[in-house]
C-alpha cells in the first residue's frame, strides 16, 4: 500500500468523524453545505482523483477564479464544483 493508498476501513473512519462533525454543526442556511459536509464531500471526491485529474481539474483558469474568492469555504465550493464538473462532463461519471 502507497502513502496515498487508503483502506476502506480507514476511509469509514474519516468519514464517521465528519458525520459526527455534520452532526454538531448547525445550519445557518439551509442551501449551503455545513463546513463538514463541504469537507467530507471534496475529501470522498478526492478518493477517485489521480494527479493526472488533478492538474486536468486546477488549470489556469481554476487558479485566477479561485484566487478572486475570499473565503475558504467559498474556496472550497468551488473546488467541489469544479470536481463535479469534471466527472460529470469530462469522464461522463454521474
Amino acid at each position: 500500500m502507497t502513502d496515498l493508498e487508503f483502506t476502506e476501513r480507514e476511509i469509514e473512519k474519516v468519514n464517521t468523524s465528519f458525520n459526527r462533525q455534520i452532526y454538531r454543526e448547525s445550519r445557518v442556511r439551509y442551501d449551503l453545505l455545513t463546513k463538514s459536509e463541504l469537507d467530507k464531500e471534496l475529501f470522498n471526491a478526492s478518493l477517485r482523483l489521480s494527479p493526472k485529474d488533478w492538474r486536468t481539474i486546477r488549470t489556469d483558469k481554476y487558479w485566477a477564479k479561485r484566487d478572486s474568492l475570499e473565503t475558504d469555504y467559498e474556496k472550497k465550493a468551488y473546488l467541489l464544483l469544479c470536481i463535479e464538473y469534471y466527472f460529470e462532463k469530462i469522464l461522463k461519471i454521474a
